[in-house]
């Protein structure tokens, strides 16, 4: 292949990729979600005898 064909070739390449987006407009981050805010659901208030606090027991 010739200099100028290659040449050729690169720029329609590029000339068929995107305008790249500005700062802060490209993929938004992914937001992972911590252990600490997933929670096992509670029993329903009373079906123990007491008020459901939110307080999951496990092993019980």
């Amino acid at each position: 292949m010739s200099e100028e064909a290659a040449e050729s070739l690169l720029d329609s390449v590029l000339q068929a990729l995107p305008e790249p987006k500005q700062p802060g407009q490209g993929r938004s981050r992914s937001r992972r979600v911590s252990s600490g805010s997933i929670s096992a659901p509670a029993s329903p208030a009373g079906t123990d005898g007491t008020e459901d606090d939110g307080t999951v027991i496990v092993g019980r």
